[in-house]
């Protein structure tokens, strides 16, 4: 299990740095410095020039499989395992605040996200909740509409702040950061977003990656379908309770120049014009696509 820098010119190897075990899950990156958990709950700081340890700190955790995301966000690291968050200093590690714990100590793919002073976070069977950036404080809890269940993350509304998308199960729900309230929520029968990935928001419109339907792209005024692009059959079923035919889509959606990117598990990359869902180009890779893709 490691941490590798690559030239992504050629793609040789800069450096490497040996983790405990396994990374599930993104990476966290700040001035400098690369922040990764593994899945025994070890966060370890890098730094992104040479790959040696700035420090290193154990969470309180003792079996070996979490999937739970981090973020960076101005010199503090937002991490957790079983339902408890922590702040910790990019700099030197140090503890700055542990939020309450949460009832349920399962864990999820999902990953915490700073929206204006909140922390969106949550547990599986348990709830979605924010907490005050600088203590800890848990502002507010909500688990009705199958906000329980989700292995999606947060997007902050870009022309009103105050404002998120997120999914779960067949719904796209629009709510309010500082309370949790739900303030417009459209359902999608048929379609499944348990995926690791968040939705995107582009212009007028929301782009949402499925685990069986692939790339679904729905009107944010109104929530009207506005186009639907499906892969092609899954080489892997990855979603929870999901099975062949599958078409799913796992990663963030990127923008670019009025087009979308995105791996899949059919194994290709696709670039897609964002108004109409058209096929701009195909890349076949041969082996499923699972991460978010990165342009520079």
């Amino acid at each position: 299990s490691a941490v590798w820098a690559l030239d992504p010119t050629n793609g040789t190897t800069i450096w490497k740095y040996s983790t405990r075990n396994s990374v599930k899950n993104v990476l966290g990156y700040e001035d400098g410095i690369v922040v990764v958990q593994d899945s025994e709950g070890y966060v370890y700081a890098l730094d992104a020039s040479e790959g040696s340890c700035r420090w290193k700190y154990r969470l309180p955790y003792d079996r070996p499989y979490a999937c739970d995301g981090l973020t960076v966000h101005n010199g503090v690291v937002f991490c957790g395992l079983q339902g408890e968050r922590c702040a910790l200093d990019l700099q030197n590690g140090r503890v700055l605040w542990k939020g309450e714990r949460l009832r349920h100590e399962t864990h999820s793919c999902k990953r915490d996200v700073v929206i204006g002073d909140c922390l969106i976070s949550g547990m599986q069977w348990d709830c979605l909740a924010a907490f005050d950036i600088r203590s800890g404080q848990r502002l507010w809890a909500q688990s009705e509409h199958g906000l329980r269940f989700r292995s999606m993350s947060p997007v902050s509304d870009p022309e009103d702040p105050t404002m998120m998308y997120i999914a779960s199960v067949d719904t796209l729900h629009r709510i309010r950061v500082s309370t949790g309230e739900i303030i417009e929520k459209f359902t999608f029968p048929g379609y499944h977003f348990e995926v690791i990935s968040k939705p995107c928001v582009c212009d007028d419109r929301v782009l949402l990656a499925t685990s069986n339907r692939g790339l679904l792209a729905v009107s944010k005024s109104t929530g009207e379908v506005l186009w639907n692009f499906v892969p092609d059959i899954s080489l892997i079923c990855s979603s929870p309770y999901s099975h062949q035919p599958h078409k799913g889509i796992h990663g963030d959606i990127l923008i670019d120049e009025g087009r979308c990117l995105f791996g899949a598990e059919d194994g290709c990359i696709y670039v897609l014009d964002v108004r109409t869902g058209t096929v701009i180009q195909r890349y076949p890779l041969g082996v499923p696509v699972f991460a978010s893709l990165s342009l520079e």
